[in-house]
């Protein structure tokens, strides 16, 4: 019995240390460290970094090495025209055959390169930081948007967890009429058909209650899913619609917005322009500076060589290909800053409209809080009528109707509120 005990309480406290209680803030943190696609970005952020490193390494020495051990097996031979020489006693006519060479043939050389000037340095530089910058503006934006996917499963999870409050209340309301309707039957002040009517009734709020509990239970699963969290681990939440709705969190401020897709277009003009420079850069000649030292070694016999010099190259004529992709850059420009243009009309307009909704759903929000403060007290006054017998059972079923979508009206207007400060952050990107 005692080891029982034991399995059960340790059972119990296991439960209570794996089970996640989480804020929004907390559930989002988690989610963003979970989530692959920030770690992928922080990778390709990563690559675009490092291609920085490669351009400043494209300006340091080159070195190479190069060995060549060679036996002659059978040295090529060269004819010679003797005769040529004024060699007494040789005709003028007269060759021989000569073989240059030592049998054994062997040389080690190190070659040196360094860049001296490259028209395309600077532009590179500021095409890479475009990119990274962009990467970085990228993985900002997936943050972002994995903060409004779980908020909006997160809002989800506390909508359906009011509505099982809700539907618990129901149940015990119900269950309360029905002990009074029996107990005034008993009395013989009420109808059989009376107490069928509220045994009904209790159905039916246990009906609703098991459907909103599995409501609930999958809200639950979506925000583990979004957070990117094991399918065992336990998660509840720890905040309410109320305590929501009161968070300093959903004021919303009249700052400027900063729109990614806009930073993004601005970074593809900027990168257009920049490609248009490197066009007309393509006759402009590059400079590099070129060494060797080596050694040649002839059977026991060492000769050592080296030389240096100045490498220019230039490009001449490309069959207007340079003016050609310049005029293409600069086209794409134009375009870049039509569409900034108009991302920035859909932009104010967007923020326009949310800001409207959101002042709408708050005044939508006030009344049904009133609503349902009153269709409360009108109920509770109405039971307590009718349990004095001031009142007949079909005006308290009125009355308990009118509350239960009093509250239905609250929550799905608190809802819509949450909903609407979430659709203003995404157009501000918060």
């Amino acid at each position: 019995m005692v080891r029982s005990f034991l399995l059960v309480f340790l059972l119990f406290i296991f439960d209570k240390v794996y089970t996640q209680n989480l804020s929004l803030s907390e559930a989002i943190e988690i989610g963003i460290k979970n989530r692959t696609e920030i770690k992928t970005g922080s990778l390709l952020l990563q690559s675009e970094q490092m291609k920085n490193d490669k351009i400043k390494a494209s300006w340091l020495p080159q070195f190479s090495v190069a060995g060549d051990f060679r036996y002659n097996a059978i040295l090529q031979q060269s004819v010679l025209p003797i005769g040529e020489f004024g060699i007494p006693g040789v005709g003028q006519d007269a060759t021989t055959t000569v073989a240059f060479g030592v049998p054994f043939n062997t040389s080690v050389g190190v070659d040196v390169n360094q860049k001296i000037f490259d028209p395309n340095k600077k532009i590179d530089k500021k095409l890479n930081i475009n990119a990274v910058n962009n990467q970085s503006i990228e993985i900002e934006k997936q943050k972002k948007d994995i903060r409004y996917v779980i908020t909006e499963a997160y809002y989800q999870v506390v909508f359906q967890k009011e509505k099982v409050t809700f539907s618990e209340q129901a149940v015990s309301r119900a269950e309360v009429n029905l002990e009074n309707v029996k107990t005034r039957f008993a009395s013989g002040t009420a109808l059989n058909n009376d107490v069928d009517r509220l045994s009904l009734d209790l159905s039916n709020a246990l009906i609703a209650a098991r459907k909103a509990q599995q409501d609930y239970t999958f809200a639950i699963e979506q925000l583990k899913y979004r957070m990117n969290v094991g399918k065992d681990t336990k998660v509840e939440i720890s905040e309410t619609i109320q305590s929501m709705i009161q968070s300093g969190d959903l004021q919303q401020t009249e700052t400027s917005p900063i729109n990614t897709s806009i930073l993004k277009e601005q970074i593809a003009m900027n990168n257009n322009e920049l490609m248009a420079q490197k066009a007309t850069r393509q006759f402009v000649p590059t400079i590099s500076a070129y060494g060797n030292l080596s050694l040649l070694a002839l059977n026991e016999n060492v000769y050592p060589f080296s030389y240096v010099g100045i490498r220019t190259t230039m490009l001449l004529y490309d069959g207007k290909q340079s003016n050609l992709a310049k005029q293409d850059y600069l086209l794409k420009q134009r375009i870049n800053q039509l569409n900034i243009d108009q991302l920035t009309s859909d932009l104010d307009f967007e923020v326009r409209s949310a800001r409207k909704s959101l002042e709408q759903a708050q005044l939508d929000l006030e009344e049904s809080e009133k609503n349902v403060n009153l269709a409360r007290n009108v109920y509770k006054t109405d039971v307590f009528r009718y349990e004095k017998g001031n009142l007949v059972l079909s005006d308290l079923k009125n009355s308990e109707f009118t509350l239960q979508n009093t509250e239905n009206n609250y929550l799905t207007a608190a809802y819509n509120y949450l909903m609407a400060a979430l659709k203003l952050d995404k157009v501000l990107e918060k």
